[in-house]
């Protein structure tokens, strides 16, 4: 029986794209500060670690934990637990405690379940599952097991995923396919110098091209852009409230996307999607 090939390097490198790209992401929720996002989720998670091996119970996206089932993080134990001095810690943690996105509870720190039922918070816990599932299909094109054959060598099996607003990513894949489905209708929203806009939109695609309808303030039109992986570009012409070539470029993650808009001579905007 040959060895499996030795791909360690090539799966920590999948590991570190997949870990900074979500951090990336998910740090947009606290204006892009990674250090409030760590301090954020170095306390959810500790309030819920009790509940990770939980399989019957706070599994789907909206079965979250109620306030009675998370238990406090003294401030001591977060600094140690996130490796984070005091005198950078604290700061921060004010802050989310001004916010409201912690409180203070006999016994420590704890983000209150109500948090969770945000808009935002569940855009990102699809992306979160989004990359997950992209990451195992890139670990299956790189050669690592991920417990699809058993030890007698009695066939594989392939992992099987969840399926996401009616797409199947990743699942029963015996050679590793990775599939990326923006098809739909989405809304998205584009964070412009002069306010948010937002933009329906109804996408098909076709191999590596997609075609499609856009709708908003900005007026109605058919578009079509280039699909790259779990990646669409994309321009569009406006005329209000001045002549401009917008481009998009978007990342499609489950049931989300996210990516920037160059607004011609105007820099760029951040937007985000998520499916209607």
């Amino acid at each position: 029986m040959s060895s499996p090939p030795d791909n360690r390097r090539l799966t920590g490198r999948i590991l570190a794209y997949e870990f900074i790209d979500l951090l990336s992401e998910m740090a947009r929720l606290h204006g892009g500060d990674v250090v409030a996002l760590l301090i954020f989720t170095g306390v959810w998670t500790a309030n819920t670690r009790h509940l990770r091996s939980t399989t019957d119970r706070y599994a789907a996206l909206h079965d979250i934990p109620p306030d009675s089932q998370r238990r406090p993080i003294s401030e001591e134990d977060l600094s140690v637990h996130l490796c984070m001095p005091r005198q950078i810690q604290d700061p921060y943690v004010e802050g989310l405690l001004a916010s409201g996105l912690l409180e203070r509870r006999p016994g420590g720190l704890v983000v209150p379940s109500a948090i969770f039922t945000r808009p935002e918070m569940l855009s990102g816990a699809n992306e979160t599952y989004g990359r997950l599932i992209s990451m195992l299909a890139r670990l299956r094109q790189a050669g690592v097991s991920l417990g699809e054959a058993d030890d007698q060598g009695k066939g594989d099996a392939s992992v099987t995923l969840a399926r996401s607003s009616g797409t199947w990513l990743g699942a029963g894949s015996t050679k590793g396919e990775d599939v990326m489905s923006a098809d739909g209708n989405w809304k998205i929203t584009i964070n412009t110098p002069m306010g948010a806009q937002t933009v329906d939109a109804v996408i098909t695609t076709n191999g590596d091209t997609f075609t499609g309808t856009t709708s908003g303030q900005m007026g109605t039109q058919s578009v079509e852009g280039k699909v790259n992986g779990d990646t669409l570009t994309w321009s569009t012409q406006i005329t209000s409230p001045m002549p401009m070539t917008l481009e998009f470029e978007a990342k499609v993650a489950g049931d989300t996307m996210s990516g920037n808009v160059k607004l011609g001579a105007f820099g760029s905007a951040p937007m985000s999607g998520v499916r209607a």
